[in-house]
């Protein structure tokens, strides 16, 4: 078998062996007389090696054609030799239109076009590599990365250069978007009426470090936000809080937010009341707290100034209950006086028992004078004192007449103690005058009970002579039974009385409530 007569050409033919296969051989041929060529090579492992190259061009081809990136191979002269399948959608050119062009040929002006020449030119010239970088998309509203690399020969010179062209866009439109959102979120955090204050949380409840702060907070302490970031909330809180500060920050760790006031402290030392609303959540693994800060300076000085306003209205008052208990006590001395000058013990009686209620309005003025909570009295006192001075006033021997007491502790409103008095004051006099004549002995009961969302029970009881079976004890001509009358329906309550063994009186009332009553 001889090669074709080729001169200093390499000839491939095939040769049979005893096994039946085939081996390339290659053949020098040289013109000759018919002579057949002495030396034959066998080339088999170069022809594996050119059909593995094959493959792994024709892979690279697909590699290459297949990304949704481009590819473009310009030459030493900037020339296109070659570009992926993706360059169309990626660049809006057509192949045909670039291939053995310059992009100063194809490109239109404007800085995308100046910008590639300059990036091709040195990467060219000095062997370097640009990007990736953002680049001036040749498609309207499409943006575009590029990364241009050199490729080098055997001598080590710049043989090509390859830019990669990948489109940006949805990244850069999801960038976009997210920078206008932090811009909103960055207006309405720096713009909002209260200060601001993401910080950290210790395992031990303590604030951790400030992570960031809003102008309105920095405006509201006096230091910079660079300087915040270097602290954390225990550097501006007065220093007697600190503590009850680490034991909210425990707190709120469980709870997850809680709402309390504190004392800062601005840079120049001036000290800031505020209201701190703090909401703690789990951020990357730690604890962080959203401290919302508002400062209630204003707030404090309106609070200090109703609270002067009350403790000089609470003076005022006092002083008038004084006075009315002065002006009473005066009206009753002047009854006192004038009694003397009667003869008729009729009359003097009257003016006993006019005495006596005047006393009794008196002397809860008095209690108001010297209580501390001016909107009402503890009546289980006024009771005793009430009780003891209408003994002292009929004069009655204690070892003929006993008083047993069964009081509850019970605040009582002004608008219901002065008629409850006036009640008791008639009820426990009529018993003093009438239940136990020509000095018998006997026992008077009071008793007074809370039954629950304001109401009461008051009852007086004696065993004494009592009532006649028969009598309607409301309808009698006496001023101080129907006085009793005319105040239990002014508190919207009832009376009952039972006449064993003596008489008892029981009153059931709630708090008074305003209402208008005929007293006539």
């Amino acid at each position: 078998m001889t090669g074709s007569l080729l001169v200093g050409i390499l000839i491939g033919a095939a040769c049979a062996f005893a096994v039946g296969l085939f081996r390339p051989i290659l053949f020098p041929g040289r013109p000759g007389k018919g002579k057949a060529p002495a030396v034959a090579g066998d080339v088999s492992d170069l022809a594996s090696a050119k059909k593995k190259l094959a493959e792994l061009q024709e892979l690279d081809e697909k590699m290459l054609d297949g990304s949704p990136v481009a590819f473009v191979l310009h030459d030493a002269e900037m020339r296109v030799v070659r570009v992926s399948r993706a360059f169309s959608s990626v660049t809006g050119f057509d192949p045909d239109e670039v291939l053995g062009k310059k992009p100063e040929d194809f490109m239109p002006e404007g800085p995308g076009k100046s910008g590639v020449i300059r990036n091709l030119t040195r990467v060219i010239e000095q062997g370097t590599i640009i990007g990736p970088q953002d680049i001036t998309a040749p498609l309207p509203g499409r943006y575009t990365k590029e990364t241009i690399l050199p490729l080098f020969d055997d001598q080590g010179n710049v043989s090509h250069a390859l830019s990669v062209l990948e489109d940006i866009t949805d990244l850069k439109r999801l960038e976009m978007v997210l920078k206008s959102s932090e811009e909103k979120y960055r207006i309405l955090f720096n713009k909002a009426n209260d200060g601001l204050v993401f910080h950290e949380v210790q395992k031990d409840g303590r604030p951790g470090r400030v992570l960031e702060v809003n102008d309105r907070l920095c405006a509201m302490i006096g230091y910079t936000r660079e300087e915040l970031l270097e602290m954390t909330p225990l550097d501006f809180v007065k220093p007697e809080s600190i503590t009850d500060l680490v034991e909210v920050g425990e707190k709120f760790r469980t709870v997850g937010s809680a709402v309390f006031e504190r004392i800062l402290v601005s840079k120049d030392g001036e000290k800031v009341p505020v209201e701190v609303s703090s909401h703690f959540f789990e951020f990357s693994g730690s604890g962080v707290v959203l401290g919302i800060i508002r400062d209630i300076t204003g707030r404090k000085l309106a609070e200090d100034r109703i609270r002067d306003s009350l403790a000089e209205k609470e003076i005022l008052l006092k002083e008038i209950h004084h006075r009315v208990k002065n002006n009473l006590q005066v009206v009753s001395g002047l009854l006192n006086l004038q009694s003397h000058y009667v003869r008729d013990e009729d009359v003097k009686a009257i003016f006993k028992e006019s005495q006596n209620r005047v006393k009794t309005m008196a002397l809860i003025h008095e209690e108001l004078y010297q209580a501390r909570d001016l909107a009402s009295v503890v009546f289980s006192d006024y009771i005793r004192t009430l009780v003891k001075n209408l003994f002292t006033s009929y004069i009655i021997d204690p070892d003929a007449l006993s008083l047993e007491l069964d009081l509850e502790d019970v605040n009582m409103v002004v608008d219901t103690a002065i008629p409850c008095g006036l009640i008791l004051n008639e009820l426990v006099s009529n018993s003093l005058k009438h239940a136990f004549p020509g000095g018998r002995h006997g026992t008077i009961k009071v008793r007074f009970v809370s039954n629950g969302e304001k109401r009461y029970t008051l009852s007086v009881a004696d065993d004494g002579v009592g009532f006649p079976k028969d009598l309607d004890v409301f309808r009698i001509k006496s001023l101080g039974l129907k006085l009793v009358s005319l105040l239990v329906e002014q508190l919207g309550g009832t009376i009952e009385l039972e006449r064993k063994g003596g008489a008892r009186f029981t009153v059931s009332f709630e708090e008074y409530r305003e209402a208008g009553i005929d007293m006539t």
